[in-house]
C-alpha cells in the first residue's frame, strides 16, 4: 500500500494510521472500511479521489458490530470485518480477523470495544494469539482464573494509575449543522448528569462564506460556555476546512476546552457569535472525544 505510515498519541491512547491514501468512493468520517490490504477508521469526510487517512490499529477503541445473537461477545473473542455492512462481526465465514474484544457485549448490543489492528492476518505473534483465544475465554492460568477476573484486574489498574475512563474509549461524532441550526446553536453530543466530556479532534468544512456572523465555535454546553475552539470569520473565507492536525491557523484560537474537561453533566455544541449567519448553507463538523462518568 503506498501510503506514508507513522504513530501518533490521542491523549493516552496510541493509534496508527494510514495517510496519503485515495477514495474510490465519496467516504464519511467514522465509517469502518478496507482499503487495499487495510481495514480501519476513515479519518475525515473524503470525496471520490481525494486522498485520506485510515486508522487502522488502535489499542482501545468503539466500533460498530453486527447485532450481537446467538451468544454474547466476552472479552478475547475474535472479531472479524463485515465488509458488506461496514462493521465487525462475530462470524468467521471468510471475513477477515481484525479486532479482539476487550469488554463483554450483550445480546442485542451495536457497539463493541475492541483491540483493532488489521495486520493480524500476517502478523506471527497475534496469530500465536488467536490459537489462544478459546483458552483466553475460558480459564487461561497464565493471565488469570478467568475472563471476568482479567477484566476487574484491568479496571483496578486503569483505577490505580488515574486514567480510568479518559482514555477507555474514542468516539466520533459526525454532523451537517445546517446554517438556521448553528445560528440557534446546534447541540451535537448531549449532556449526561455525570459525565465530563474531553475534546481531543476536530474538523470543521464550511460550505460557503458566513461573513455576517463574528465566529463560530464549538464549546460545551454550560451557562457560561467553555470554547475548544473559535473560527473567526476571516478564517472560512468563502468555505473552506479547518482541522485540529494544524492548530496554528490564522484567525483560528484553540481554547481551554481543547483536550481538557469541559462542564460536567454539559454537551458539545456547535455555536456561533455576532449576528446570525447568512450565504452559507452549512458546516460539516467531526468531534473526536472521550468521556469519564462519575
Amino acid at each position: 500500500m503506498a501510503v506514508d505510515v507513522y504513530t501518533f498519541q490521542l491523549r493516552n491512547t496510541p493509534y496508527r494510521i494510514a495517510e496519503g491514501a485515495v477514495a474510490a468512493a465519496t467516504l464519511t468520517a467514522g465509517t469502518l472500511i478496507a482499503h487495499e490490504d487495510l481495514i480501519g477508521i476513515v479519518n475525515q469526510d473524503t470525496a471520490i479521489t481525494e486522498t485520506f487517512g485510515l486508522i487502522y490499529q488502535a489499542d482501545k477503541i468503539v466500533l460498530p458490530i453486527a447485532t450481537v445473537s446467538g451468544s454474547a461477545v466476552v472479552a478475547g473473542d475474535r472479531l472479524y470485518f463485515d465488509e458488506a455492512n461496514n462493521q465487525l462481526t462475530q462470524t468467521a465465514t471468510t471475513d477477515i480477523w481484525c479486532a479482539i474484544a476487550l469488554e463483554p457485549a450483550a445480546l442485542t448490543e451495536v457497539e463493541v470495544t475492541c483491540y483493532l489492528d488489521s495486520t493480524m492476518e500476517d502478523s506471527d505473534m497475534l496469530a500465536a494469539l488467536a490459537t489462544n483465544t478459546a483458552g483466553i475465554a475460558t480459564n487461561v492460568t497464565d493471565i488469570g482464573d478467568n475472563v471476568t477476573d482479567i477484566a476487574t484486574n484491568v479496571s483496578d489498574i486503569l483505577a490505580n494509575t488515574a486514567l480510568a475512563n479518559d482514555v477507555s474509549k474514542l468516539h466520533v461524532h459526525t454532523q451537517v449543522v445546517t446554517t438556521s441550526e448553528l445560528n440557534a446553536n446546534e447541540v451535537l453530543v448531549a449532556g449526561v448528569v455525570g459525565r465530563t466530556y474531553t475534546i481531543h479532534g476536530f474538523r470543521l468544512a464550511f460550505a460557503g462564506a458566513f461573513a455576517t456572523l463574528t465566529d463560530v465555535r464549538i464549546s460545551d454546553t454550560f451557562s457560561t460556555e467553555v470554547d475548544a475552539v473559535t473560527v473567526a470569520v476571516a478564517a472560512i473565507g468563502s468555505g473552506g476546512e479547518i482541522i485540529s492536525d494544524a492548530l496554528v491557523i490564522a484567525n483560528v484560537t484553540i481554547g481551554a476546552g481543547f483536550d481538557a474537561a469541559l462542564t460536567v453533566d454539559e454537551g458539545i455544541q456547535l455555536r456561533k457569535t455576532g449576528s446570525d449567519g447568512t450565504v452559507g448553507t452549512a458546516v460539516t463538523v467531526s468531534v473526536f472525544y472521550t468521556y469519564t462518568d462519575a
